[in-house]
């Protein structure tokens, strides 16, 4: 009996849609607000009510630590493995045991505080809505206000940028002094700007007025960034800016960067994430997986300890081991470019695959989004066409399965469980 078989179609020149591989961390119920690792394995989480989560073993598990307050924490950032800080609602918090303990010093000048950033153990800066920030030289015992500057950015060499209202600043001095300034046309205010290198800056801005601009020699020049393909009609406006908005961008080296942004304004897969493989020349879209959209907002965070471990902060949490897209199958290459159809999918307790004609000794591996080994997880039965599986243990989320017949990968495809 022969069945329908769908042709997988690889897309050679079309490489600016690809569906990003995130999983959601399972973590004690709040509103978490950003991430930050102060080492190899140990990270740190915060959020409402005072939430401070810390993980040693690369956020494989996560332990509460209690700060004390119950105020609502928005930043955390540690200049070193010991020294740290966080701030929040009306607070500003110190650790120097490598966050075990933390000292409170609550400051009415921090209300609605949404940002934390040290160069070193001392010098630092805490940044506040509505376009304002704080300097400290000496490790948070006094601060200096530096009005209308934020979204500051820096390397420990003293090179800082950051935005006012519609313009870049640019120091040379860990923003003691601003060299330059430089309009861009945006009505970028609190939104974000971030550097590859020394010369390689992206600035973007969300809500109505929404844009997106790059310059490539130290900000001199700027090139307002659009997408290429059929998904600009969805991603920009009638400006030829991009859609809602760009909402946060974090560079894990020179030239791989992330950004989160709103293509719609409004719950789904279309929106969400972009990367860059050419220090922010050009950005790749990849649609998110469907089963673990986030809602993307000026408050959302992006966070990559290296090229391919990251993590999504929009009051959940989601995790990436593949740079954000498709993990790279381990398994031999396919012998035949078919996937079988699978229906029905998504499915909540079981499903049924159908199988080609004449096939030998089959076999049937699953794999979580991340790449780990779930075919425990389902319970398979084989029949002459077709296989049929069934939910055990598995949770709701994306899964990918790959077909063996002796010992040989001959289909492969995917499912989502609801």
């Amino acid at each position: 009996m022969k069945k329908l078989l769908t042709a997988i179609i690889v897309f050679v020149c079309c490489t600016f849609v690809s569906e990003a591989q995130w999983t959601r961390l399972d973590l004690p119920s709040g509103n978490y607000c950003d991430i930050f690792f102060s080492a190899e394995k140990t990270g740190f989480l915060v959020g409402d009510s005072g939430m401070v989560l810390k993980t040693v073993d690369d956020g494989v598990t996560w332990r509460k630590i209690d700060v004390g307050i119950k105020s609502n924490l928005k930043s955390v950032h540690f200049p070193s493995a010991n020294v740290g800080y966080i701030v929040g609602d009306s607070a500003f918090l110190k650790t120097v045991d490598g966050g075990e303990r933390w000292e409170v010093q609550k400051d009415s000048n921090f209300r609605w505080a949404n940002r934390v950033k040290f160069i070193s153990e001392s010098l630092g800066f805490v940044e506040v809505m509505y376009s304002s920030s704080y300097k400290t030289t000496d490790g948070g015992k006094t601060w200096k206000y530096g009005p209308g500057v934020n979204n500051l950015n820096f390397t420990r060499d003293g090179l800082t940028y950051g935005i006012s209202e519609e313009y870049i600043l640019k120091s040379s001095d860990s923003a003691e002094n601003w060299d330059s300034f430089y309009y861009v046309g945006l009505p970028l205010y609190s939104n974000v700007c971030r550097f590859a290198d020394e010369n390689n800056v992206v600035a973007g801005c969300g809500g109505f007025m929404s844009g997106f601009t790059h310059s490539a020699d130290g900000g001199k020049t700027w090139k307002s960034l659009v997408f290429p393909g059929s998904y600009s009609q969805m991603l920009l406006d009638s400006s030829g800016r991009i859609g809602k908005g760009v909402y946060d961008i974090f560079f894990a080296s020179s030239t791989v960067g992330y950004g989160i942004i709103d293509t719609k304004g409004g719950l789904g897969p279309d929106f969400g994430f972009i990367k860059t493989k050419n220090s922010g020349t050009d950005w790749t879209f990849i649609r998110l997986n469907p089963a673990l959209y986030f809602y993307s907002d000026r408050n959302s965070k992006v966070y990559f300890k290296n090229e391919n471990v990251g993590y999504i902060i929009d009051g959940k949490v989601f995790k990436t081991t593949t740079g954000g897209e498709e993990p790279v199958s381990v398994q031999e290459p396919l012998l035949k470019n078919i996937s079988p159809n699978i229906s029905p999918n998504p499915f909540k307790n079981s499903a049924r695959i159908e199988l080609p004609e004449n096939l030998l000794k089959t076999q049937i591996k699953i794999f979580t989004a991340a790449g780990e080994d779930c075919s425990h997880c389902f319970k398979s039965e084989f029949f002459e066409n077709y296989i049929a599986i069934e939910r055990i243990a598995a949770s709701a989320g994306m899964y990918y399965y790959t077909i063996e017949s002796e010992g040989k990968t001959v289909a492969e495809g995917k499912f989502v469980v609801e």
